[in-house]
């Protein structure tokens, strides 16, 4: 793979699951980027800076600390792509009507109903 720059930031596991799967070169970024955020909300993170197991006892799909951190970074992105005229788009599902995975209870699908008519 020919660097292009993300490679120092890959982990040894990143590198092994790189070779593993036989990824592609990636084709580039095109001229006219934008900054995608997907599903940056409470439900994931907590509304309060706690470990994993403290925060899953009021948000069961809480990310923790880790999630936290990686809100810190993207906040940072989302900083120079706003300074860059770049756009940032948000992506989540919190009030689309939709319930959230976590809270949803298992049931069988209509493919499946219909099999067993």
């Amino acid at each position: 793979m020919n660097s292009k720059g993300w490679e120092k930031y890959f982990s040894e596991r990143d590198k092994q699951h790189n070779r593993l799967t036989g990824k592609k070169e990636p084709a580039g970024f095109g001229e006219k980027p934008a900054l995608l955020l997907i599903d940056i909300y409470y439900s994931v993170l907590g509304t309060k800076r706690e470990p994993i197991f403290e925060s899953m006892s009021s948000w069961p799909g809480s990310t923790g600390l880790e999630g936290w951190a990686a809100v810190d970074k993207t906040a940072e992105l989302v900083a120079v792509a706003r300074e860059a005229g770049i756009p940032v788009i948000h992506v989540k599902g919190m009030q689309s009507g939709i319930t959230p995975w976590i809270h949803r209870k298992s049931r069988p699908s209509a493919q499946t109903e219909e099999q067993r008519s």
